[in-house]
Protein backbone atom coordinates (compact mmCIF):
# COMPACT_ATOMS: atom_id res chain seq x y z
CA UNK A 1 0.00 0.00 0.00
CA UNK A 2 1.11 3.52 -0.70
CA UNK A 3 1.37 6.33 1.78
CA UNK A 4 -1.71 8.04 0.30
CA UNK A 5 -4.05 5.26 1.42
CA UNK A 6 -2.95 5.70 5.01
CA UNK A 7 -2.61 9.51 5.00
CA UNK A 8 -6.23 10.26 4.02
CA UNK A 9 -7.90 8.42 6.93
CA UNK A 10 -5.23 9.70 9.32
CA UNK A 11 -5.89 13.30 8.20
CA UNK A 12 -9.65 12.80 8.54
CA UNK A 13 -9.22 11.33 12.01
CA UNK A 14 -6.87 14.12 13.15
CA UNK A 15 -9.04 16.92 11.72
CA UNK A 16 -12.19 15.56 13.37
CA UNK A 17 -11.32 17.23 16.67
CA UNK A 18 -11.40 20.96 15.95
CA UNK A 19 -9.56 22.12 19.08
CA UNK A 20 -6.66 19.72 18.38
CA UNK A 21 -6.63 20.88 14.78
CA UNK A 22 -6.30 24.51 15.93
CA UNK A 23 -3.56 23.49 18.35
CA UNK A 24 -1.63 21.79 15.51
CA UNK A 25 -2.00 24.89 13.33
CA UNK A 26 -0.76 27.08 16.18
CA UNK A 27 2.23 24.81 16.73
CA UNK A 28 3.20 25.22 13.05
CA UNK A 29 3.07 29.02 13.23
CA UNK A 30 6.45 29.67 14.93
CA UNK A 31 8.24 27.35 12.52
CA UNK A 32 6.75 28.98 9.43
CA UNK A 33 7.33 32.46 10.87
CA UNK A 34 11.00 31.71 11.53
CA UNK A 35 11.50 30.34 8.02
CA UNK A 36 9.76 33.41 6.59
CA UNK A 37 12.01 35.77 8.55
CA UNK A 38 15.11 33.80 7.51
CA UNK A 39 14.13 33.98 3.85
CA UNK A 40 13.50 37.74 4.09
CA UNK A 41 16.88 38.26 5.78
CA UNK A 42 18.66 36.20 3.13
CA UNK A 43 17.00 38.18 0.34
CA UNK A 44 17.91 41.49 2.01
CA UNK A 45 21.55 40.36 2.30
CA UNK A 46 21.67 39.48 -1.38
CA UNK A 47 20.02 42.75 -2.35
CA UNK A 48 22.51 44.72 -0.23
CA UNK A 49 25.28 42.89 -2.06
CA UNK A 50 23.64 43.93 -5.33
CA UNK A 51 23.49 47.52 -4.06
CA UNK A 52 27.21 47.42 -3.31
CA UNK A 53 27.80 46.25 -6.87
CA UNK A 54 25.65 49.07 -8.27
CA UNK A 55 27.61 51.70 -6.38
CA UNK A 56 30.89 50.40 -7.66
CA UNK A 57 32.16 52.37 -10.63
CA UNK A 58 35.68 51.10 -11.23
CA UNK A 59 36.76 47.67 -12.37
CA UNK A 60 33.46 46.63 -13.94
CA UNK A 61 33.11 46.12 -17.67
CA UNK A 62 30.15 47.52 -19.59
CA UNK A 63 28.61 44.05 -19.99
CA UNK A 64 28.78 43.42 -16.27
CA UNK A 65 27.41 46.89 -15.50
CA UNK A 66 24.40 46.18 -17.74
CA UNK A 67 23.93 42.79 -16.08
CA UNK A 68 24.00 44.42 -12.64
CA UNK A 69 21.45 47.01 -13.81
CA UNK A 70 19.16 44.23 -15.07
CA UNK A 71 19.43 42.44 -11.73
CA UNK A 72 18.67 45.61 -9.80
CA UNK A 73 15.72 46.41 -12.08
CA UNK A 74 14.26 43.00 -11.30
CA UNK A 75 14.93 43.57 -7.61
CA UNK A 76 11.98 44.06 -5.26
CA UNK A 77 13.59 47.05 -3.57
CA UNK A 78 12.48 50.54 -4.56
CA UNK A 79 15.14 52.99 -5.69
CA UNK A 80 15.11 54.93 -2.41
CA UNK A 81 15.66 51.79 -0.38
CA UNK A 82 18.45 50.66 -2.70
CA UNK A 83 20.32 53.85 -1.89
CA UNK A 84 19.67 53.63 1.85
CA UNK A 85 20.80 50.00 2.13
CA UNK A 86 24.14 50.89 0.64
CA UNK A 87 24.92 53.12 3.61
CA UNK A 88 24.90 50.19 6.02
CA UNK A 89 27.63 47.76 4.97
CA UNK A 90 26.67 44.14 5.32
CA UNK A 91 28.85 41.25 6.33
CA UNK A 92 29.07 40.04 2.72
CA UNK A 93 31.89 41.44 0.66
CA UNK A 94 31.98 41.96 -3.05
CA UNK A 95 35.05 40.45 -4.72
CA UNK A 96 37.64 42.75 -6.26
CA UNK A 97 37.24 41.17 -9.70
CA UNK A 98 33.71 40.71 -10.99
CA UNK A 99 33.34 37.67 -13.24
CA UNK A 100 30.52 36.17 -15.26
CA UNK A 101 30.44 33.22 -12.91
CA UNK A 102 30.02 35.47 -9.85
CA UNK A 103 27.18 37.45 -11.46
CA UNK A 104 25.46 34.28 -12.64
CA UNK A 105 25.66 32.84 -9.13
CA UNK A 106 24.33 36.08 -7.65
CA UNK A 107 21.44 36.10 -10.15
CA UNK A 108 20.62 32.48 -9.31
CA UNK A 109 20.73 33.15 -5.57
CA UNK A 110 18.53 36.24 -5.94
CA UNK A 111 15.98 34.30 -7.97
CA UNK A 112 15.87 31.45 -5.48
CA UNK A 113 15.66 33.82 -2.50
CA UNK A 114 12.74 35.69 -4.08
CA UNK A 115 10.86 32.47 -4.78
CA UNK A 116 11.59 31.16 -1.30
CA UNK A 117 10.27 34.38 0.27
CA UNK A 118 7.11 34.23 -1.84
CA UNK A 119 6.61 30.57 -0.98
CA UNK A 120 6.83 31.23 2.76
CA UNK A 121 4.58 34.30 2.50
CA UNK A 122 1.98 32.09 0.81
CA UNK A 123 2.43 29.37 3.44
CA UNK A 124 2.03 31.94 6.22
CA UNK A 125 -1.12 33.38 4.62
CA UNK A 126 -2.64 29.91 4.27
CA UNK A 127 -1.75 29.08 7.87
CA UNK A 128 -3.38 32.26 9.18
CA UNK A 129 -6.47 31.66 7.05
CA UNK A 130 -6.73 28.04 8.26
CA UNK A 131 -6.38 29.21 11.86
CA UNK A 132 -9.08 31.84 11.39
CA UNK A 133 -11.44 29.34 9.76
CA UNK A 134 -10.80 26.75 12.45
CA UNK A 135 -11.36 29.34 15.17
CA UNK A 136 -14.64 30.35 13.48
CA UNK A 137 -15.76 26.71 13.49
CA UNK A 138 -14.80 26.38 17.14
CA UNK A 139 -16.66 29.59 18.05
CA UNK A 140 -19.72 28.48 16.08
CA UNK A 141 -20.07 25.25 18.04
CA UNK A 142 -21.89 27.08 20.84
CA UNK A 143 -24.25 29.17 18.71
CA UNK A 144 -24.68 26.57 15.92
CA UNK A 145 -24.25 29.38 13.33
CA UNK A 146 -21.21 29.23 11.08
CA UNK A 147 -20.08 32.48 9.45
CA UNK A 148 -16.64 32.86 7.86
CA UNK A 149 -17.18 36.53 7.00
CA UNK A 150 -16.25 38.21 3.74
CA UNK A 151 -13.37 36.80 1.71
CA UNK A 152 -10.16 38.77 1.97
CA UNK A 153 -9.38 41.01 -1.01
CA UNK A 154 -5.73 39.95 -0.63
CA UNK A 155 -6.53 36.26 -0.88
CA UNK A 156 -4.24 34.26 -3.15
CA UNK A 157 -7.01 31.97 -4.35
CA UNK A 158 -8.23 32.63 -7.86
CA UNK A 159 -11.60 30.99 -7.10
CA UNK A 160 -12.64 33.73 -4.67
CA UNK A 161 -11.93 36.56 -7.14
Amino acid sequence: MGHGLVAVPRRLYRNANISNRLRRIQSQAPIVDEKLKDSITKLEDLESQLTQLRQRKNGISREHQEWIEELSDASSLPESRLLSTGLHPSNTTVPAVITDRYLAELARKLSRARHKRLRFIDTWDRLVQDAADTQAILDASASKRLDFGNPSPYSSSFIER
